[in-house]
């Protein structure tokens, strides 16, 4: 039997069993057995009448003949992609490519008739999909949950967790507290020249004058009306004990030829420390505290508080002080290979190990259910939300999708082979609305 004969058999067969299909489905609705028949839906795919126009986008975008159009609120697809174009605007023969340009096709007008002023939006996943993931996976009504779950649970265990962690912590902050102590004077050592740079910058910001009005004005008036009582009765208790005479003929003495003449400045070293040492000794308390409230009626000053806080800002916005910070941070507390070392250390030793697996079984319960609130069970799938991230994220389907807007009711209707300035915006989870759903 040759190849001709046989293909002829084959389509007899195929369209006697698509005959006999059609009649087995038109009897059938007849008899009121089913819903919408075949031959119904069949009839008005037929009838239909489909709408192009053409889009054109800002920036090449990844499109692939096929992609559905949606519409606002509508769940079904209202139109595809038909056809790449090139640059010139040609029919591409390509499947799947980047383009800036496309031919959709709307499946029936009749149904769907967008007007002139209709426009296309390609909704698509963020470059950097940090918050996207979180926002999809973590709707609204999800986040109210977890966060009634998670405030129940923390209400329960939080006298036990901090009564067992506090200790801890404290100690994680002592670590870091003595790795800074240790090295931030090498890193001042290190970067010296431009800290220096950057404080003689400061320093050269302060007017001269601002400085002298501010010590004249505010800061000698206040340590002389604090410090004046005490000085004076230091002073007298200093009188009294000067050896007048012992200097004196010292004094005579050195200034005869052949003699030393540091006999006047021996006796006065002589004086201060065993005289004047033991009087400053003993009253430090007094001029301690004398120091504070001299300081704390300086800057409670109007006119000191105005310069500190122009003084503050100017060093706040100045980039090369963030530059340092930034700096600092990293160096001395990031990536510090020392304090690293000692906090896995610790991390790593049997009491915080205890203390771990202790908080994971009296949380686990809590933390199972938003699991399975965000991810699914083996019972129902996995969710919605997480499908959506893994067909964006991991099988790098789904990333974008087309949403149509039909323009005012009022306008005329959109010609065939239009064309229309299509937008690129990225996907907010949070959007009002819906369009096909998310990517």
């Amino acid at each position: 039997m040759s190849s001709h004969t046989i293909a002829r058999i084959i389509l007899g067969l195929a369209l006697w069993a698509g005959g006999r299909w059609f009649a087995i489905d038109v009897a059938t609705q007849a008899r009121g057995d089913g819903g919408t028949s075949t031959a119904a839906a069949l009839a008005t795919w037929i009838r239909r009448e489909p709408l192009t126009f053409d889009a054109r986008f800002a920036e090449p975008i990844e499109l692939e003949v096929g992609d559905l159009v949606y519409a606002q609120g509508r769940e079904e697809p209202v139109g595809e992609l038909a056809v790449l174009l090139d640059g010139d605007g040609r029919e591409s023969p390509a499947l799947r490519g980047w383009v800036t340009s496309a031919r959709f096709r709307i499946f029936d007008r009749r149904d769907f008739h967008p007007r002139s002023d209709a426009s296309l939006t390609l909704i698509r996943v963020p470059e950097l999909a940090g918050a996207w993931v979180f926002h999809t996976l973590v709707p609204p009504e999800k986040l109210e949950v977890i966060e009634r779950e998670w405030l129940a649970a923390w209400r329960r265990e939080r006298p036990e967790i901090l009564r067992r962690f506090t200790p801890l912590g404290r100690r994680l902050v002592s670590i870091a507290v003595d790795a800074a102590r240790r090295d931030t004077q090498p890193f001042l050592v290190r970067h010296r020249p431009r800290i220096e740079r950057f404080l003689q910058r400061i320093e050269g910001s302060l007017g001269d004058e601002e400085l002298r009005t501010l010590f004249e004005d505010v800061v000698w008036p206040t340590l002389r009306r604090h410090f004046e009582p005490i000085v004076d009765e230091l002073g007298r208790e200093i009188w009294d004990r000067l050896p007048i005479w012992s200097f004196s003929w010292r004094f005579a003495w050195q200034s005869l030829p052949l003699t030393s003449d540091d006999l006047m400045e021996e006796r006065w070293r002589e004086f201060v420390g065993d005289e004047i040492a033991p009087l400053v000794r003993a009253r430090m308390g007094d001029l301690i505290a004398t120091s504070k409230l001299a300081a704390r009626d300086i800057f409670a000053s109007p006119k000191v508080a105005a310069a500190l806080r122009e003084l503050g800002v100017t060093v706040m916005t100045d980039p090369e002080f963030h530059d340092i910070i930034d700096l600092y941070v990293r160096e001395v507390l990031l990536e510090n290979a020392a304090l690293r070392e000692e906090v896995q250390t610790f991390l790593r030793s049997k009491p915080v190990q205890i203390e771990l697996a202790w908080a994971a079984s009296r949380l686990e319960t809590v933390v199972r259910r938003i699991g399975d609130l965000l991810l699914g069970t083996r019972a129902t799938g996995i969710s919605p939300e997480f499908a959506t991230v893994l067909r964006a994220q991991i099988l790098l389907k789904g990333k974008h999708r087309l949403c149509v807007d039909p323009g005012s009711a009022n306008a005329p209707a959109l010609a065939d082979g239009a064309a229309l300035d299509a937008m690129i915006v990225d996907d907010d989870p949070r959007a009002a609305g819906t369009c096909g759903g998310r990517p």
